[in-house]
């Protein structure tokens, strides 16, 4: 069902039918929380930023490191990590604040950078910039949690860092396509 005004479709704005995020905007407009103005300009950033590319990193296995972390979380954790991602791919570097930081802690690995996933659990994946195109794409390459401001395991910074480093040895065989976490 379509709350929003004829003109406003998924298709005249050439978002390439993303229906997570035109679910949201439906309904931010459907419970009049946001005017159409602000709507507009939401559909105005993500047709100029385009969608970025996220990638996972494969380790030595070949496994993707990311749904092996993912594994380890409930349905629930992974659906909202999911939803952060396509947030992420939509939006880019251009989140608003405190959602795509740089790793706290010391020493600070100054190419790695979390995505901040809020619940019971603090998800914590890791991330970096290309490493290969740094304008339009990311690359997940390690799964942490925080806990007590603190990561878990405590040197998730220095692995994430240890994989770009791989990865850049490696080429483009040490990543693949990011798969979605919940089924």
């Amino acid at each position: 069902m379509n709350y929003g005004p004829k003109w406003l479709t998924a298709t005249a704005l050439n978002l390439g039918g993303r229906p997570f995020f035109w679910n949201i905007i439906n309904l931010l407009y459907s419970v009049n929380r946001f005017p159409l103005d602000f709507i507009i300009f939401l559909l105005y950033i993500m047709s100029v930023n385009g969608h970025w590319q996220l990638f996972d990193f494969l380790n030595s296995h070949g496994q993707n490191v990311m749904q092996v972390w993912a594994m380890g979380l409930s349905e629930k954790e992974r659906g909202r990590l999911d939803a952060k991602i396509d947030l992420l791919e939509i939006a880019g570097g251009s989140l608003p604040p405190k959602l795509l930081t740089p790793t706290s802690g010391k020493p600070r690995q100054r190419n790695i950078m979390e995505l901040a996933i809020k619940g019971q659990v603090a998800l914590r994946p890791l991330l970096c910039r290309g490493p290969f195109n740094v304008q339009n794409e990311f690359t997940f390459l390690f799964g942490a949690i925080e806990r007590d401001r603190k990561y878990v395991p405590r040197d998730a910074p220095q692995r994430a860092e240890t994989n770009r480093l791989d990865l850049l040895t490696r080429g483009e065989n040490g990543r693949e396509k990011h798969k979605r976490f919940s089924k």
